[in-house]
């Protein structure tokens, strides 16, 4: 399917340390204004991360699906720079887990209009992360 397609570079890295580099021949990037795909040799590209899944083609014909959450990223030069504020690999998240910071979100205080628009961002967030979840398990029998 991507015979003809130039690999590129894939960079991440998150606030936590977390990172990752990898040769890819495609990205589907979760944007706050919806999936922007990504080839080798397109032209550059600027990013305001959404909430859901980077899903990569890698050089190899594999796939690797990443849960991300907030951030930003840029392709130049044919390398895709993520720098986003959560990145764990979908297959490693964990239900009670994603359960817990979702619980946690709804906790967090909205007695300000900026305290309100934190704790919807960390809801969305956790509900998305949960979802993701629930899909992978799912679709993998594994639950």
């Amino acid at each position: 399917m991507f015979e003809n397609h130039r690999t590129f570079r894939c960079q991440i890295v998150t606030p936590r340390g977390t990172s990752y580099s990898l040769s890819a021949l495609a990205a589907i990037i979760p944007t706050e204004g919806g999936m922007v795909g990504v080839l080798g040799g397109r032209g550059p590209l600027a990013v305001t991360i959404g909430t859901g899944v980077l899903r990569l083609t890698l050089d190899d014909g594999s796939h690797r699906m990443l849960f991300l959450a907030g951030g930003f990223g840029e392709f130049v030069d044919d390398e895709l720079r993520l720098l986003p504020e959560d990145c764990e690999p979908v297959e490693e998240l964990d239900r009670d887990a994603a359960w817990a910071e979702l619980e946690r979100a709804r906790a967090m205080p909205q007695a300000t209009r900026q305290q309100a628009e934190r704790r919807t961002r960390a809801i969305v967030a956790a509900r998305t992360k949960f979802d993701v979840v629930q899909r992978h398990r799912r679709r993998t029998g594994k639950g």
